[in-house]
């Protein structure tokens, strides 16, 4: 049961020495302790991940691929910045690169 809490206001400080279009990921650590109405106080603390960007995707496939194969497995990950899974759309193109 959740009482009398009142979500607050969170205005994360960034630092200005770190270009924007490098991404950087600011960790900001979050206390809050709570004291009930018999004076027992309990705590908690969780780390968040802020950025100029929401979301991070990693791409898995193998570092050779035998073209007369049909099927080929490419694997996609997209996650929020704090590491949980975001569904996301998007499309793959693949280029056969020229030879030196």
């Amino acid at each position: 049961m959740r009482l009398g809490i009142t979500p607050l206001p969170l205005k994360p400080f960034r630092d200005e020495t770190v270009e924007k279009e490098s991404l950087p990921i600011f960790k900001y650590e979050i206390t809050a302790e709570v004291t009930d109405l018999n004076g027992e106080t309990q705590s908690a603390t969780t780390i968040i991940n802020v950025g100029y960007h929401a979301l991070l995707a990693s791409l898995s496939i193998p570092n050779s691929l035998d073209k007369t194969e049909k099927d080929h497995q490419i694997s996609i990950d997209t996650k929020n910045l704090n590491g949980e899974f975001v569904p996301a759309k998007g499309n793959i193109k693949i280029y056969k690169l020229r030879a030196p």
